[in-house]
């Protein structure tokens, strides 16, 4: 009985000591709010609420640490205003005669999870911290192991754009599974590996790898080899193009560019460029290997884009909704839609956001993007060893989110993309936070009280 009472006192007291309680608060009403109001009502009164939650925090957190970070106050304004965006575009499209979509639910999901991953990182101690680092790194490692090694399970199809990969691969790999039962698009798996993949990948640009378990070390190994060739594999080149810049990125960090180090890569460049002038069908003999850039898909996505600009144009600052977007062009565009083809969403994660909650959406939702980087870059220039590997991880991991959605739209309200997307922002600016606070003796006292 005692053995019982002290499990539930120290549960307890943990919810309470990293402020969850808020949390569960917050979902019991939202749960009973959801049976009683009809869907619209409740995305607008989850949407106020997640709003006075992210303020409440604000304010505790700043009592309790006694540091007061600008970057965190502008995200809390930038969240509000792209919850605001969210609101105003339910209440000033509810007439269109569309059926809404579960997206506002992820959405919801996803900016509670950011905020409860910040203000769990904020809540750790020193003395804890290398162990949460740890934590995080193996968690995000053993999800991109997962993921890259469920994609082939899970794929619809194998595409054949790379002419370099032998065609007796594909008859021994797993067959592909239809969208009736449970399928993918193969551009599914890879874009969640482009959100994980740096996380592990830093291990292996930075000497800082001695810092890891060894048996981490190697699982984080595993993690690479194992995406990279799945990657190859799904041929998604928008996620390999953002693996690249990834990988750019990390090794810009990890070797700062001085003009000593431009200085010596410029005769490699000359050369690289004298090459290319001299013998142009070999680079054009690449290209081909990599399938044409031009051909269908391009094509199709033309097609996408030209609706977004148009729905950017009659739907600026309200946004149409977040809703299929086929049902927005048979409504309004019904002499452009000379085709019968399912538009879902419009490869365009820009275009997508300004399409669906306006303007002030897209802006909030950079802004968000702006102020989680520089929180990874606080991060990156501590002189903690994790928190800094971890930071430049992130910002890798931003640049490359930000090449790949030029093409794809799932980070903004696909479930597993979006948490992913918003998970990763909360550890930026949590471990942005925790790197401002140990330069701060009165904030990393409070951190052990």
């Amino acid at each position: 009985m005692n053995f019982s009472f002290n499990i539930i006192k120290n549960v307890t007291s943990l919810i309470f000591s990293y402020q969850i309680h808020f949390f569960l608060i917050t979902a019991l009403l939202l749960g009973v709010a959801r049976l009683i109001l009809p869907y619209d009502y409740f995305i607008a009164t989850s949407l106020i609420t997640v709003c006075i939650l992210s303020y409440r925090l604000e304010i505790l957190t700043k009592a309790r640490y006694r540091l007061d970070l600008p970057l965190t106050s502008i995200s809390r304004l930038l969240l509000g205003l792209l919850l605001l965006s969210i609101l105003f575009s339910i209440l000033l499209t509810s007439e269109l005669d569309l059926p809404r979509s579960e997206s506002y639910l992820v959405l919801l999901v996803s900016v509670t999870l950011y905020l409860l991953t910040f203000h769990l990182i904020s809540h750790v101690s020193d003395r804890k911290l290398n162990q949460f680092c740890l934590g995080i790194i193996l968690f995000l490692n053993l999800l991109l192991i997962l993921f890259a090694s469920s994609s082939l399970f899970s794929t619809s199809y194998y595409p054949r754009k790379f002419s370099f990969i032998p065609e007796e691969i594909y008859k021994i790999l797993p067959p592909p599974r239809s969208i009736e039962d449970g399928g993918y698009n193969p551009n599914y798996f890879p874009a969640l590996i482009v959100i994980l993949l740096p996380t592990s990948l830093v291990w292996w640009v930075f000497p800082k790898k001695r810092e890891l378990p060894k048996w981490l070390k190697w699982l984080t190994l595993v993690g690479v080899v194992t995406s990279s060739f799945m990657l190859i594999l799904l041929q998604s080149r928008a996620s390999l193009t953002a693996v690249v810049i990834s990988f750019l990125i990390l090794l810009i960090l990890r070797l700062p560019l001085s003009i000593k180090l431009l200085s010596k890569s410029i005769p490699v460049l000359l050369l690289i460029l004298i090459f290319v002038f001299i013998y142009p069908e070999s680079l054009q003999s690449i290209i081909r290997d990599f399938g044409n850039p031009f051909g269908y898909s391009f094509i199709e996505r033309n097609r996408m884009w030209l609706y977004g600009w148009l729905m950017l144009n009659d739907f600026m600052f309200t946004g149409s909704g977040i809703v299929e977007k086929s049902g927005i062009v048979h409504l309004f565009y019904p002499k452009l839609n000379f085709e019968e083809f399912s538009l879902v969403y419009l490869h365009n994660v820009f275009l997508e956001i300004v399409a669906d909650v306006g303007i002030f959406g897209l802006i909030s939702w950079l802004s968000l993007w702006a102020t989680t980087s520089v929180g990874a870059w606080f991060a990156y220039k501590s002189h903690h060893l994790l928190l800094s590997a971890l930071g430049a991880a992130l910002l890798a991991t931003q640049w490359g989110i930000l090449i790949h959605q030029l093409f794809e739209a799932q980070t903004w309200t696909d479930l597993k993309s979006s948490l992913l997307v918003w998970l990763v922002w909360g550890v930026a600016m949590g471990i942005g936070f925790r790197a401002k606070c140990l330069q701060k003796p009165e904030c990393s006292r409070s951190t052990e009280s």
